[in-house]
């Protein structure tokens, strides 16, 4: 559903939360940027592969991420 919504839409960036498994954020065309906790759980940001993504943080509890494009 989620490759469907972002093939339909056509972002550049996409914010997840509440990820759970790096196979759910693996999408043609985009680049997946993703912090999961030990606790299984945690953000992720998917970009397109044109975009140059740096400077990517991570909070150690897997409740957010960030970068600079």
């Amino acid at each position: 559903m989620l490759r469907d919504f972002i093939r339909r839409h056509d972002h550049d960036i996409v914010l997840l939360q509440e990820v759970v498994a790096l196979e759910c954020v693996d999408t043609p065309g985009y680049n997946s940027y993703t912090n999961i906790s030990s606790e299984m759980r945690g953000t992720s940001i998917l970009a397109r592969q044109d975009l140059h993504i740096t400077n990517i943080d991570k909070v150690p509890s897997g409740r957010a991420i960030t970068c600079v494009y």
